[in-house]
Formats: C-alpha cells, sequence, structure tokens
C-alpha cells in the first residue's frame, strides 16, 4: 500500500526532479503518520464529545434529582446536604411552598426559624388568623406557622402579644416592639425563634 501512495505522489510531483527517492519516501511516510495520528485524533475527539453528552445528560438527572428534593423537604433539615450557607429557602407544607430563613451554622445548622424578629418595621400585633397564615418577608421580620399549638384554649392575644400564655405569662417575644419583648423575667432586644427534628 505504501508503494501504490509512493507511485502516486511520485506522479503528482513529477515537476520536481530535485527530489530524491528516498526523500520522497520518507515524506509519504510522515504524511500517512500525520493521517494516522488525524484519525486518532478525531476518534479521541468523538469520545471526548460522548463522553461530554454523557455528562449533560448525568448532570440533567442531578439537576432533577436536587429539584426533587427542594420541592419536598417540609423544613430546613430536609434541603440537600450540599446547602450549607444560611439563608431563605423554600420548603413545601403539603404542597404549598413557603419562604424560609435557614440557619445552617447554630449548632450544627438546619434550623428553620418559624419568627424572626429585629425593629419594629412588622406589626406583630396581629390576629390568630395572620399568625396561622404566616406574615412579614423572611429576609428581615417574619413568622409562620407551625401548627405547634398544643393548648388552643390558652393561645391568645393579650397585652403581651399573641403567645401561647399557658395561663400565666413568661413570654411575650409577639409584643409591641417599643414595649420591650418579654423572657421569664429577661427584656431581650431581637428574638429568634428556630426548630429543627431531633436527630
Amino acid at each position: 500500500m505504501l508503494y501504490v501512495e509512493f507511485v502516486i505522489l511520485e506522479k503528482c510531483l513529477h515537476d520536481n526532479q530535485d527530489i530524491s527517492t528516498k526523500q520522497l519516501k520518507t515524506d509519504t511516510q510522515n504524511i500517512l503518520k500525520n493521517v494516522v495520528l488525524f484519525n486518532e485524533i478525531v476518534q479521541l475527539n468523538e469520545q471526548v464529545i460522548d463522553g461530554i453528552k454523557g455528562i449533560l445528560k448525568l448532570k440533567g438527572n442531578l439537576i432533577s434529582l436536587q429539584e426533587y428534593v427542594m420541592k419536598t423537604a417540609k423544613d430546613c433539615s430536609e434541603l440537600p446536604i450540599y446547602i450549607s450557607l444560611s439563608g431563605v429557602y423554600s420548603i413545601f407544607s403539603n404542597t404549598s411552598e413557603v419562604k424560609v430563613y435557614c440557619d445552617m451554622t447554630t449548632a450544627g445548622g438546619r434550623w428553620t426559624i418559624i419568627q424572626r424578629r429585629f425593629d419594629g418595621s412588622v406589626n406583630f400585633q396581629r390576629t390568630w388568623k395572620d399568625y396561622e397564615n404566616g406574615f412579614g418577608d423572611p429576609y428581615g421580620n417574619y413568622w409562620i406557622d407551625q401548627d405547634n399549638d398544643e393548648n388552643a384554649g390558652t393561645a391568645y392575644v393579650t397585652s403581651y402579644g399573641p403567645w401561647w400564655h399557658k395561663n400565666c405569662c413568661y413570654s411575650g417575644l409577639n409584643r409591641k416592639f417599643n414595649k420591650n419583648l418579654y423572657w421569664s423575667g429577661q427584656s431581650p432586644k431581637t428574638s429568634v425563634m428556630m426548630i429543627r427534628k431531633l436527630q
């Protein structure tokens, strides 16, 4: 086969009488080596393209899995493990989406913040229906309902604010902000309530 290629090249180069047969044979062999190398590169390129397509397909499946996990999280502890920064995330109560602030650093993280008060910008003096539905902005001051009223007869709005008072008042973290928050004899300036599932 090499000889046939050589003859073809010799006919193409018949005007150049200065090239020796030996040189022409060497040049032809180099060209053939380059053609073989080129074919190998093309095959490798096709393998790389197939690999990239496979990765993209796998990535698409992973994204679908991540979206599924994200859309089934009922609280911050059920968010995917790769989420490690505190911030606002979506959780799903029944089938409805709720935006909540997730504390991912305090005491092992994965806390769902159900109440946050930093200033008086959100009025917490609201009806019990408002507390059932939640209000405010998860990026700032807010409340979300977590169906944690074990004694509905003692959950009411008083001068201490909407709370579970259990027939007396040991806390008032939802009272008017300018009247000071109240917690078992203390007057904190801010309030954050967090919940997390027990392991």
